[in-house]
């Protein structure tokens, strides 16, 4: 009997020595685990503030070139602006602030031929060309660039191209080409005024 209470001690002794062992195992192995956690988080707390970091310098350097990009742009603006007013006032050098003073009808002293402005506004002007007191087509509409505006007025089969120039108190059409049997290439100064008609 006491041969078994020994071995009964050797065995209780021996799995007692390998349980210490087994938790001084487990113990390292979570301490070996915590450590590589800690140093993971430290490294992602890291990338985090260089990816900050390299987040405020994008924002940075946005903003820097979007100031830049606004000033250029507020140049160019400035620049084309000014330029588009000089242009403009070029254009317009020939005609008066009010350009009510073109509408009504206008003849051509030296024939029967007359020009009837109904109206100028977006820079548009209406009119109706009269040649031997017949009108040849209903409001005309052209875009008056500057004081000129080109047309073409078609009647079956007949056409007319020419140019409009609202100047100095009279109207000057001039006729590049005409398909129509009595009007013929050329100018022809509207400058008797006879105001509006009903």
């Amino acid at each position: 009997m006491e041969e078994k209470k020994v071995t009964k001690i050797s065995l209780s002794t021996f799995f007692l020595i390998l349980a210490i062992i087994l938790i001084i195992i487990m113990g390292i192995f979570i301490f070996k685990l915590y450590a590589e956690r800690t140093e993971l988080t430290e490294k992602s707390i890291k990338q985090e503030e260089k990816m900050s970091d390299l987040q405020n310098n994008v924002d940075n350097l946005t903003s820097k070139l979007n100031n830049i990009s606004s000033s250029i742009s507020t140049e160019n603006t400035t620049n084309n602006i000014s330029n588009n007013t000089t242009s403009t006032e070029e254009e317009h050098a020939n005609i008066p602030p009010d350009l009510s003073i073109y509408l009504g009808m206008w003849v051509d002293p030296t024939s029967n031929d007359s020009l009837y402005v109904y109206s100028i506004d977006n820079n548009e002007i209406m009119f109706d060309f009269i040649v031997n007191g017949k009108s040849i087509d209903f409001h005309t509409r052209a875009t008056l660039n500057g004081n000129t505006a080109s047309f073409v007025i078609k009647d079956g089969n007949n056409s007319l191209n020419g140019k409009i120039t609202l100047e100095n108190n009279q109207i000057i059409l001039n006729i590049i080409d005409s398909t129509f049997d009595n009007i013929s290439k050329g100018t022809i100064t509207f400058s008797d005024y006879w105001g509006l008609q009903n």
